[in-house]
């Protein structure tokens, strides 16, 4: 299966003492990962086009990252294959100018974790919702080598409710809700997310909607010290997105591919718009 992403270059003419050498105008740092868990995909193959031609096929380390360097302006389009996951379309501009950017490539796998599989997290929802109950739940991984990260302490701080994650990266807590307003268009309590593990920079996530049902979260961490705050003002946690089988994937859009743009904004740092549809 392949995600097919057009990236244009918007660079400085190359100087003409340079057209037998030319140096690097930009390069963008691929970050091929699982939609689902985040985890990086290994040895994913990525073909860059330009002008509808091949110039280079790139693969992917065994921690999902992979490098492009463009030696002049234009528009390049990628196709990104791995097995087992399913096909991924992309488009985005990016203004590339002498620097790196980073780019992280989502793609849905053909098989759901499984911690995800079943309906488990319907159930939960459901659950959750008439018992008044908040389920907070997700997976946690490595930025630099993609992989699952055990042992991170996750706390909401309002309720000091705390948890652990496992050896997937998988965490779930599950706390009573605090009171809800009498009125449903008043704004829901407030709760704040950390995440800590020693060696790791703290990640904080405030100002989340504490409303009952169930509500996921990716979490990227990063070696070093100091917090990192993730200011989220008036905005309700996502649920980890799951598809519908049941259902004719050519009607309205799914919560899945819904999270997937949502996703990938926050998590490529770069400038551009982005929108991606699964197939």
């Amino acid at each position: 299966m392949a995600a097919l992403l057009a990236v244009s270059l918007q660079l400085e003419l190359v100087p003409l003492a340079y057209c037998n050498n030319p140096p690097l105008v930009g390069s963008i740092l691929f970050f091929i990962r699982d939609s689902e868990t985040r985890y990086g995909i290994p040895n994913a193959t990525i073909e860059v086009y330009e002008n509808d031609k091949l110039i280079t096929t790139l693969s992917a380390d065994d921690t999902g990252h992979s490098r492009f360097d463009a030696k002049k302006k234009g528009t390049y389009v990628t196709k990104v294959k791995a097995e087992g996951y399913r096909l991924l379309e992309g488009s985005n501009s990016l203004e590339v100018g002498g620097r790196a950017l980073e780019l992280d490539v989502m793609l849905p796998p053909l098989t759901l974790p499984k911690e995800l599989k079943g309906g488990t997290i319907e159930e939960f929802e459901k659950d959750a919702k008439e018992r008044g109950d908040i389920i907070f739940y997700g997976f946690i991984v490595d930025r630099k080598t993609g992989k699952p990260m055990e042992g991170v302490q996750i706390q909401a701080v309002g309720s000091n409710i705390k948890g652990i994650s496992n050896d997937r990266g998988f965490f779930l807590i599950r706390y009573p809700a605090p009171p809800q307003p009498a009125d449903p268009d008043a704004l829901s309590p407030l709760e704040t997310y950390t995440f800590e593990k020693t060696g790791y920079k703290t990640e904080e996530f405030q100002n989340e909607f504490a409303r009952p049902g169930a509500h996921g979260l990716y979490v990227d961490m990063e070696l070093g010290s100091g917090k990192n705050i993730h200011k989220n003002p008036h905005r309700s946690l996502q649920p980890v997105p799951y598809p519908d089988t049941k259902t004719d994937k050519s009607k309205e859009q799914s919560s899945q591919e819904i999270f997937f743009s949502e996703a990938i904004v926050k998590a490529a740092r770069v400038l551009g718009d982005l929108s991606f549809v699964t197939l």
